[in-house]
């Protein structure tokens, strides 16, 4: 109904807050999680532009047509609609279509997660102080994701560059919850053993090189 008022921003923010209570209801039914409710943010669409680095699109189903809304930092929402054609006849092509959480169990990878929060970091200094503040809600994110898939999360020292690599090859699902940073994509994981070797000796403020402790996309 917003979208047909040409109310595009505030058509964006009901898509997003629906997207947002499902994602809650689907928590509790499933898993038992319960939350606070969503709430109505007073911030508009223009207001989380100016925090935006990269070009977005969102996307929202409406029978048999597709609303893509294209964001951007510093300018205004882009509204861009693709009907889409196909299906059986007399069905709603779109909504026909399986969602992951309805498809069958044998359907994905059994192979285990990857779970990573809170690496310690006291080590990366800069002046004598620590460069990245410790994220304590990302080890509780960690253990509560562990406890539901039955998965012991790394954390704190053991979550180093060398072992979130020689790991992430033989899992189905991986989730990082530490410092990073999102233009770049880079990662910032507990250094690896031996980083102080190859330190100058006379060196009195050792401090890990950042290939010792940044995964970034190449390496992965």
């Amino acid at each position: 109904m917003l979208l047909k008022l040409e109310k595009i921003e505030e058509a964006l923010y009901a898509a997003e807050e629906g997207r947002a209570q499902a994602l809650v209801d689907d928590l509790k039914i499933h898993y038992g999680l319960t939350g606070p409710p969503v709430q109505e943010s007073k911030e508009t669409i223009s207001d989380l532009l100016k925090e935006c680095a990269t070009q977005m699109v969102f996307i929202g189903l409406e029978r048999n047509k597709i609303n893509f809304w294209v964001l951007g930092k510093g300018v205004s929402v882009e509204l861009r609609t693709k009907e889409i054609e196909g299906g059986r006849e007399g069905t709603d092509f779109v909504t026909d279509l399986k969602l992951i959480i309805t498809s069958l169990d044998d359907c994905h990878s059994k192979s285990g997660a990857l779970l990573v929060g809170n690496p310690c970091l006291d080590m990366v200094t800069k002046c004598g102080k620590p460069v990245f503040k410790k994220l304590e809600n990302a080890e509780k994110e960690v253990k509560k994701i562990g406890g539901i898939l039955k998965v012991q999360p790394l954390t704190g020292k053991e979550a180093t560059k060398q072992t979130v690599l020689d790991r992430i090859t033989s899992v189905a699902l991986v989730h990082i919850a530490a410092h990073g940073k999102k233009e770049t994509g880079e990662i910032a994981l507990a250094p690896n053993a031996g980083w102080e070797e190859g330190q100058e000796p006379r060196s009195k403020k050792k401090a890990p090189k950042e290939e010792d402790y940044i995964l970034n996309e190449s390496d992965v």
